[in-house]
């Protein structure tokens, strides 16, 4: 599947009445709820949870300072669907 969002690139931003979500590069503005408490972009078909998640997975074997953290936090996320 191809995605038009780069995810090094991509960004959110949530209103400030909380009522709607616009992303970056795409540039889509979404008001359903669901996408807002998601974060969610239908366009690019991500979640923005995933592409922090891949962004980190970079990070770990970049040998950054914040492994721990991403990699305990990876665990306890691995840990729910055992």
């Amino acid at each position: 599947m191809r995605f038009p969002c780069d995810p090094e690139q991509m960004s959110c931003r949530i209103s400030d009445d909380g009522k709607s979500i616009t992303f970056t590069p795409c540039g889509v503005t979404s008001f359903h709820a669901k996408d807002v408490a998601n974060r969610y972009c239908a366009r690019c078909n991500r979640f923005m949870e995933d592409v922090e998640e891949m962004r980190g997975s970079r990070l770990i074997r970049a040998g950054s300072s914040d492994r721990g953290k991403l990699i305990s936090r990876n665990a306890n996320r691995a840990s729910q669907y055992s």
